[in-house]
């Protein structure tokens, strides 16, 4: 019994295995910006700092004007930097694939919302292709299968 390890995907992380070195550095690196990003949230919520000019989210289809909502909006994302950094370390599946969506809207959104800093669209724009090649070199440590296998009877 001593010997038993933990059922879950092939290839999955369980809480047996050590994590790599890659995915340790990228998710406490999630950690970290989940808790500046809250930080900053919570300043501008109880009004310790004033917000920035008007930003937009959804693709411009809300504009976040005043510090409250701005506030509010960075304690959501810092929270899901944090989900983030807990689906890293665990090797989750389902976080994989938020991770991708939530990529893929951050590298539309810098380009399509910020034209008027093309410097900072393209180096957001190289960040953020890197890390969804880095997400999926990696996939099958969480244990996605873009394809399913057929099972021979």
């Amino acid at each position: 019994m001593e010997n038993e390890t933990q059922g879950g995907p092939e290839g999955a992380a369980s809480g047996t295995h050590t994590l790599p070195l890659d995915v340790r550095i990228v998710a406490r690196l999630f950690y970290i910006v989940g808790g500046l990003v809250a930080l900053s949230g919570i300043l501008l919520c109880s009004g310790v700092i004033e917000p920035r000019k008007p930003c937009p989210a959804l693709f411009g289809a809300v504009i976040l004007a005043d510090g409250l909502t701005q506030g509010v909006h960075g304690l959501f994302l810092g929270l899901c930097c944090w989900f983030f950094d807990w689906g890293l370390r665990r090797g989750i599946g389902f976080v994989w694939w938020f991770l991708i969506v939530s990529s893929a809207y951050s590298l539309i959104r810098g380009a399509l919302v910020f034209p008027d800093y093309p410097v900072a669209v393209t180096i957001g724009t190289v960040g953020q292709i890197g890390f969804i090649a880095w997400l999926w070199f990696r996939r099958e440590f969480y244990g996605v299968r873009l394809v399913a296998r057929r099972m021979k009877k």
